[in-house]
């Protein structure tokens, strides 16, 4: 049967009728399909602008922390919690000096530097808060709500203490010479790895150790399965699990661990400004525009830690801190975040 130019056409417009009312419907209903579809298709950025925001007194000691879907705020012992449209949604009351954070998609965990309390927040609600026996000194939390927390005594330069979902202890690491500066647990939690610095010599040491937990309950000794030093004269800061791997940021680079074997990822330069390995699976990096001559803009780019692919933001403010976590990042530019 011979089919007509004209039929054709109308199944032509037909099917593309059809993709447009799904673009649409993409576009209506699910907020990162409109995010790709503006950016690609579209051709359209964010523009600072158009961010929500949460405003503050400059000379307030507020601080702002963000995870899945919320941006929480702590001033004088109040937890505020808002949405991300920037409307509060919850304030509870804690204790806390010094408040530091970890978070992981749904959950927020928050430690008081050097004291012992320690609260666990799922998306909007406490579930659990505990008054520790040692001083807290650094914090993580997995996306299933395993808690790690480093701790010091007088007996111990560090502790190394990890929580079931409820808050149940499940084991202990104790380093009598050496400190744990920062510490990360595998989503899986078949891994446990930590930052151990050796202060005792002429120069700073650092380097990060991988656990095996199915073995340190045995042996602690023994469970050690990892250990990675960093290039000569750098210094490691920070580490984060990326599905098997490891994402470790040094005060001059980020590089992926796995399997005792290192590779670099991205080399800061004289533009770099600030660092963060804390998103889903990518790396921050801050740095001052290469465009930017008699002005303060600056450019936001995300690295993909395997194919080291880069996606820059430009930014015309000047940047005073920034903070990444889980699919956010709040760019601090003076009295708003």
């Amino acid at each position: 049967m011979k089919i007509s130019k004209k039929q054709v056409i109308r199944t032509i417009l037909i099917i593309l009728g059809i993709l447009l009312v799904i673009i649409l419907g993409l576009y209506v209903g699910d907020e990162k399909s409109r995010y790709w579809i503006e950016k690609n298709i579209l051709g359209t950025s964010i523009e600072e602008e158009d961010l929500p925001k949460i405003e503050y007194e400059q000379d307030k000691n507020i601080k702002v922390i963000a995870y899945q879907d919320y941006v929480a705020t702590i001033l004088e012992n109040q937890l505020k919690i808002y949405n991300k449209n920037g409307k509060l949604e919850t304030e509870i009351s804690i204790n806390v000096t010094n408040p530091i954070f970890a978070t992981n998609k749904k959950y927020l965990l928050i430690g008081d530097l050097e004291k012992n309390n320690l609260y666990m927040i799922y998306k909007n609600t406490l579930q659990w808060e505990k008054k520790l026996d040692d001083e807290i000194t650094s914090l993580t939390i997995t996306e299933n709500g395993a808690v790690g927390v480093i701790l010091t005594n007088k007996t111990y330069k560090s502790i190394i203490s990890v929580y079931n979902i409820t808050g149940t202890e499940v084991f202990k690491i104790y380093l009598s010479t050496t400190h744990a500066n920062k510490m990360t647990i595998s989503n899986d939690m078949k891994f446990m790895s930590f930052i151990e610095f050796n202060f005792s010599g002429t120069t700073t040491e650092s380097k990060v150790k991988t656990v095996d937990v199915s073995k340190v309950k045995n042996s602690a000794t023994d469970a050690i399965i990892h250990t990675y030093l960093p290039e000569n004269d750098e210094v490691i800061v920070n580490i984060k699990y990326y599905k098997d791997k490891l994402i470790v940021l040094t005060d001059n680079a980020a590089y992926l661990y796995q399997n005792g074997n290192k590779n670099e990822i991205y080399r800061f330069n004289d533009r770099t400004k600030f660092a963060d390995i804390n998103l889903d699976g990518k790396i921050c990096v801050v740095e001052e525009s290469q465009k930017s001559i008699m002005n303060n803009d600056f450019e936001i780019k995300i690295i993909d830690p395997e194919t080291k692919k880069e996606n820059i933001n430009q930014l015309k403010s000047t940047i005073k801190n920034i903070n990444c976590y889980g699919d956010i990042i709040i760019a601090e530019t003076g009295n708003e975040a």
